[in-house]
């Protein structure tokens, strides 16, 4: 424990973890290279140091779940981990139990923690880890899986320089860094606070401003409002002094309308005593004169009723007059019409023989022009009922055709839903499809994603497979067909948009994978346990992004099963698992196999990984997610060609139909033509034969009307003439006898009309003298109406003058009271004294006060306003003084904070720039670490007081250069290969070594894809960094720490790792790998004999000055100290730990 910095693992003990059914490892204190076959369980340390010191399988990149490193068919395993406590000699023992339990057929695995023998919670171990030892298992510079490699170079310079900081000092720089964002963010906020407080500071002094000359306007027409209060006053006593005039002068005119109304009254008993009289006299003769009225109109009445009836004989003897003419006038007629209808009868029969002679042969013709009329009609129709069913057929066709539109419209529509379910998991792939589709004219190929949203599975079970068995990272990755289409997508969405984002590329359509089951097996195995085909078969995608699937997932090797597979799993001596994981072709070597499933309890997914070392198989057994995320059911492509096959076989009836229907359509309007032409030629004759009808229908008609004319002129005139002359006769007496009567009632009503007429003119003088003193009555009624008036009015006047002038008297003594109670003359009598005498004025000055009140608007709340804002700019200025003095505080906090923050941060960057570029200088390239400031990518060595900060755009550029003639760039996955990456990377975490305070480094296979020259030299200065003396003589702990450098090879002569501070730990683990074939035992030998050889050297060799011992050691040990005795005991204590590691990997 002597050697062992505080914090370095001293034990390692697994059990059942992976490929480990047991192991113990003892690490050295200084570089221990662990080296082994690829699978041998070289990672699988590096697992169990992570998920042992609290950290989550996340880190390690291979599973999400713990349950994955637990032995395959083993129930529980653990991790034990001793970590010193450095001089003490004391250790903390950390055990993390695994524990794989089932419950209800589903798997769960809780794993528990104890140090030193008490439960602890797994944050309790991290806390413990990382304040204690300053362990930081998520800090990539000090812990790097394989997995995790790629993930160095991709850090961003603000990342990189974080994690930097927390290897630098465990979590103080950092926190310090960030405790420097945190305040610039504050002082920012302050900065702003104060810029908004003094915007606000200068609008309320604006505003105050405005209220201050509404203030004096306000003040203004408060006085204003004192003279209207004292001139409506005045005007009150003044308005008193003109009410009592003018009560005065009302009184006169009272008395003065008095006696205008006793005069107008004295004449009106004579006037009414004449009037009655004339009523008296005029009633009685207006009886007489009704009396004779009656007398009158009743003889007119007998009068008008005899001439009436005189009348109407008279009209009785015009009647028998016009019917005598009339009858010597018929007889003329009906001879006149007798001659006219044997003219038209003549002219008929002529007009008969000419349209018979017209119409000769119709009789023959219309019967066949008819027929053939008939014949074209049924033509026309049969064509019609073919346009008919060509149409029904048409629209059939279009609605096939839309129906297909639509089919295919509500598949695009599912491919957009299923982007939107994974835009709910992960919003930020939503940003990246719409700059692709706003973009897809910058690539070069079509580009396809996310690639959960690109399957369609053909069933719900398949989604929940393939969403279980692919990667989410591989689900959310896009698909790309070029590199430049790569590199465009890259540079806009993760570099320029910041947003992360997984890219495939297949080029050229990829290729196509081999499957790993014959078709011979395939049939077996669907015939004898169930299996449906693999899981490629039973989902859609475009050929790239199956190819991608296959080549990132290999689904096109998973295999989809029923409950008889799973049955078959089950039982214990089913062949089914040696059908799966057997090689065909007879070579023994098993292989990998994956198959989904279901159950009564749900869906599982049993994977059968087959170590080739160990021949074991893994088995993992997982629950099926019940609700895929990126994976859903879709459309089968096939169905979408079916419905895209029916689309276009609708089309082409559609279009078929169409011509048809219009080479038809022509057709029947040429039937049609025909029947039109064949309708006018039969129209024609029908017209002939018609006319002669109608002709001869004329002919017998006229015919008939002759016969009657004749007999019409036969009829006897002479007794019509007789029996007329007779009525006249009877007529003309009674009109005679009508006439006289009516002569004696004209007499009578002659003499009524004169008495009438001199009765009506005597009534009409009295009724005019009686209206005469009427209207003398009524005019000295109105005179003296309107004399009342006058004095009513008057006295009305005079009354509310009095009471108005009273009313007026007691509210002048009240609101503007002259005199005391005392009598003595108030102020107010001599105020009112100074202002003008007369109403006029008094009112004119009034008038000007109120019209400087109503200009001035009266708000009550603009002198509270004013104080208030008062108060609030007051306050305010107090407070941006606060705020100006915190800004100036915080900026003095942050310069004082920065200042060995920042300088501290400068001699790391520039200790490690220089020890990489030395390093890279050794390597025959260029490098160089430098501080990066932000401020648009600017670097900038040095900032003056004045400057801001920017702390959270400050980042760390590695910039290298392999080649002479390019310039140095900034390490980049885009600009250097994998290689070139990882050589940059393992010198940039030499040069940081010295400075770390994680006792302990893992580095896992950071020489893959580096060249010969680039890997010797790399391993000479990782020897060189972790095996250099310690710092203090006297304290064997004050060097680097432990470090594990994890390789599946070594170089021949690699020199520079024989050096005694390397501890070697061989992984030689599994049923193939065989001490022997190693020539193990060999090695061993030799080495025991080289140490026998160095023991002779050292006990005959001369010693050696302090300074050739360090130079001897940093070489590798080759020569040993000048204390010959105690090198050789260590030598051999040496040796027996040797031994001891030696059977410890023998027993693996």
């Amino acid at each position: 424990m002597a050697s062992f910095k505080a914090g370095s693992i001293v034990l390692l003990k697994l059990e059942n973890f992976l490929t480990y059914s047991s192991v113990t490892i003892r690490p050295g204190p200084r570089l221990n290279v662990v080296i082994g076959p690829n699978g041998s369980g070289k990672s699988s340390i590096l697992c169990a140091l992570c998920l042992g010191l609290g950290g989550s399988p996340v880190l390690l990149g291979r599973a999400d779940d713990v349950r994955e490193f637990i032995m395959h068919e083993k129930d529980k395993g653990s991790i034990e981990i001793e970590l010193t406590e450095g001089d003490s000699g004391r250790v903390d023992l950390i055990k993390r139990n695994l524990v794989r339990s089932e419950k209800g057929g589903v798997r769960a695995v809780h794993g528990s923690f104890t140090v030193n023998g008490q439960a602890k919670s797994q944050k309790f171990v991290a806390d413990l880890v990382l304040t204690k030892y300053k362990i930081n298992v998520a800090n990539l510079l000090s812990f790097l899986p394989q997995d995790k490699v790629g993930a160095f170079s991709s850090y961003t310079p603000n990342e990189l320089l974080k994690e930097t900081m927390k290897a630098l000092s465990s979590k103080h720089l950092f926190d310090v860094f960030e405790t420097l964002c945190k305040m610039e963010a504050e002082s920012k906020d302050a900065g702003r606070q104060s810029e908004t407080v003094a915007e606000r500071l200068t609008q309320l002094k604006a505003e105050r401003e405005s209220l201050q000359r509404s203030r004096e306007q306000i003040e203004a027409r408060k006085k204003a409002e004192a003279q209207v209060e004292v001139l409506e006053k005045k005007a009150l006593w003044l308005s008193f002094e003109d009410l009592r005039c003018k009560t005065v002068e009302l009184k006169e005119k009272r008395e003065e309308a008095k006696k205008a109304l006793d005069s107008a009254t004295s004449n009106m008993p004579a006037l009414e005593r004449a009037r009655d009289s004339l009523e008296s006299s005029l009633a009685g003769l207006q009886k007489k004169a009704e009396a004779k009225s009656k007398e009158y109109k009743n003889s007119k009445k007998e009068f008008e009723k005899a001439l009436k009836k005189a009348g109407i004989l008279k009209e009785k003897i015009e009647d028998d007059e016009d019917a005598f003419t009339e009858v010597e006038n018929q007889a003329e007629k009906a001879e006149k019409k007798a001659a006219e209808m044997e003219e038209r009868v003549k002219r008929l029969e002529k007009e008969v023989k000419e349209a018979k002679r017209g119409a000769v042969g119709v009789d023959e013709k219309l019967p066949k022009v008819q027929a053939e009329g008939k014949s074209l009609a049924d033509r026309a129709h049969k064509l019609r009922s073919q346009q008919d069913a060509l149409e029904r057929e048409f629209a059939e066709a279009q609605r096939q055709v839309d129906k297909a539109k639509q089919v295919l419209g509500k598949i695009r529509n599912i491919k957009q839903q299923k982007r939107h379910k994974i835009y709910s998991h992960q919003p930020q792939i939503r940003k990246i499809c719409e700059w692709i589709d706003n973009n897809s004219d910058k690539f070069r190929k079509k580009v396809f994603g996310p690639i959960g949203a690109c399957i369609d599975a053909k069933n719900e079970d398949v989604a929940k497979y393939v969403d279980q068995h692919v990667a989410n990272a591989v689900l959310q990755a896009f698909v790309v067909q070029t590199q430049a289409d790569y590199d465009l997508l890259y540079s806009n969405i993760r570099e320029k948009h910041k947003i992360p984002i997984n890219i495939e590329l297949v080029e050229n359509g990829g290729r196509e994978s081999n499957r790993e089951y014959s078709p011979k097996r395939m049939e077996q195995m669907k015939s004898q346990f169930g299996i449906l085909g693999f899981l490629d078969q039973f989902y859609d995608a475009e050929p790239v992004v199956k190819r991608c699937l296959e080549n990132q997932s290999k689904t096109h090797n998973v295999l989809v099963g029923t409950d008889r597979t799973s049955n078959e799993l089950d039982k214990p001596d089913s062949d089914l698992m040696e059908r799966l994981t057997k090689r065909e072709g007879g070579n023994g070597q098993p292989r990998s196999a994956c198959v989904c499933f279901p159950t009564a309890q749900g869906h599982y997914r049993y994977t059968a990984n087959i170590s080739r070392y160990t021949g074991k198989t893994n088995l993992s057994i997982l629950e099926v997610n019940p609700t895929p995320k990126y994976v859903f059911k879709g459309v089968s492509k096939a169905e979408v060609e079916r419905y895209e096959g029916k689309k276009a076989d609708a089309d082409e009836k559609y279009q078929k139909i169409s011509g048809e229907i219009k080479e038809l359509v022509d057709k029947v309007k040429e039937a049609r033509s025909e029947l039109s032409t064949k309708k006018a030629e039969q129209k024609a004759l029908q017209d002939k034969k018609k006319a002669v009808n109608e002709k001869e229908s004329r002919l017998e008609q006229a015919e008939k009307k002759l016969e009657e004319a004749r007999a019409g002129a036969a009829v006897d005139v002479e007794e019509q003439k007789s029996r007329l002359t007779e009525s006249a006769v009877r007529n003309v007496s009674g009109t005679l006898s009508q006439a006289q009567r009516a002569a004696q009632f004209w007499s009578a009503v002659t003499a009524d009309t004169m008495l009438n007429a001199g009765m009506k003119c005597t009534i009409a003088d009295m009724t005019r003298e009686s209206a005469r003193v009427e209207d003398m009555i009524e005019e000295e009624n109105r005179r003296a109406a309107s004399v009342k008036e006058d004095y009513v009015e008057a006295k009305k006047l005079f009354i509310e003058s009095k009471d108005k002038l009273k009313e007026t008297k007691a509210r002048a003594e009240v609101e503007a009271p002259l005199v005391d109670e005392n009598g003595e003359d108030l102020p107010l009598k001599a105020k009112l004294e100074t202002l003008p005498e007369t109403l006029a004025e008094v009112n004119a000055t009034l008038d000007d006060c109120r019209a400087a009140v109503a200009n001035i608007h009266d708000d009550p709340h603009v002198i509270a306003e004013y104080e208030r804002k008062e108060k609030e700019i007051a306050k305010l200025t107090e407070q941006l003084k606060d705020t100006d003095e915190l800004t100036s505080a915080k900026a003095a906090e942050i310069d004082a904070l920065s200042s060995g923050f920042v300088s501290r941060l400068k001699n790391y960057i520039s200790t490690v720039d220089s020890l990489f570029s030395t390093y890279m200088e050794e390597l025959g390239c260029a490098g160089g670490v430098s501080l990066w400031f932000g401020d648009s990518g600017s670097e900038k060595p040095d900032r003056t007081k004045s400057e801001k900060y920017t702390f959270k755009e400050w980042g760390i550029h590695i910039r290298v250069k392999y080649r002479h003639a390019n310039s140095l760039q900034n390490l980049s996955a885009h600009i250097h290969s994998g290689g070139e990456r990882s050589v940059a990377t393992i010198m940039f975490l030499m040069a940081l070594q010295n400075e770390l305070v994680s006792p302990f480094r893992c580095v896992d296979e950071i020489n893959q894809g580096m060249d010969e020259i680039f890997e010797r030299k790399v391993f000479a200065r990782v020897v060189e960094n972790s095996c250099s003396p310690p710092k203090k003589p006297n304290d064997p702990t004050s060097h680097t720490g432990q470090y594990f450098l994890i390789t599946p090879k070594l170089l021949p002569n690699l020199d520079d790792m024989e050096n005694e501070a390397t501890t070697i730990l061989f992984i030689i683990n599994g049923p193939y790998n065989n001490l022997a074939n190693f020539g193990f035992n060999d090695w061993l030998k030799s080495r025991k004999r080289l140490g026998s050889e160095w023991k002779d050297e050292l006990e005959g060799g001369e010693d050696e000055s302090e300074e050739e011992e360090k130079e001897n050691f940093r070489r590798g040990g080759k020569k040993k100290s000048k204390k010959k005795r105690k090198v050789v005991e260590r030598e051999e204590e040496e040796e027996e730990e040797e031994e001891e590691r030696v059977e410890e990997s023998m027993e693996l």
